[in-house]
């Protein structure tokens, strides 16, 4: 049996059902596709339950979205995210590539007058849940991040997102 069965694709989890040679495995995971290879879920061929998007959309999990596409060549990608985000009502979040662009992108998006701060490995965990709470209070209206949008991420007062960086793990 196997909670978070994505992380049974190491040496030792193969190696020890190998060895112990199971008649029976039962893997529970939210995110069973993954992007690289390497994270592949072996041990469990067969799934036997899926909740997708519809099921979350029907049973109010999820709120449907609204799609606003930006062009390249209209104009430069962060003007664009800084019209977006100016435009846009509650509080968000916007992705970035690394610790110093979500703090570059955040201090661009004050210095044009929407509040926002910066999230990334180097804050100390209490200093994000305190600028996470203030992005829910109203006291920024949006946080820069990098890697948040990942999982167990629950921020259900959120109004929106945007994707600035590319993004290629189906998780995120």
């Amino acid at each position: 049996l196997a909670d978070e069965a994505h992380k049974t694709e190491c040496d030792t989890i193969l190696n020890s059902n190998k060895a112990l040679a199971p008649m029976y495995a039962l893997g529970m995971t939210a995110t069973p596709f993954r992007s690289a290879r390497n994270q592949a879920i072996s041990l469990f061929r067969e799934c036997i339950f899926r909740y997708g998007v519809r099921d979350a959309l029907a049973d109010g999990v999820v709120v449907p979205w609204r799609i606003v596409n930006w062009q390249a060549g209209e104009v430069e990608l962060d003007q664009a995210c800084l019209q977006m985000a100016v435009s846009a009502e509650g509080p968000g979040l916007i992705n970035a590539t690394t610790i110093e662009d979500a703090e570059d992108f955040a201090q661009s998006l004050t210095d044009h007058d929407v509040p926002a701060m910066a999230v990334h490995s180097k804050k100390k965990p209490g200093e994000i849940e305190r600028i996470l709470k203030e992005l829910e209070i109203g006291r920024h209206k949006c946080v820069v991040h990098v890697n948040l949008l990942s999982e167990g991420a629950n921020f259900p007062w959120l109004k929106w997102l945007i994707l600035r960086r590319e993004v290629e793990a189906r998780v995120r």
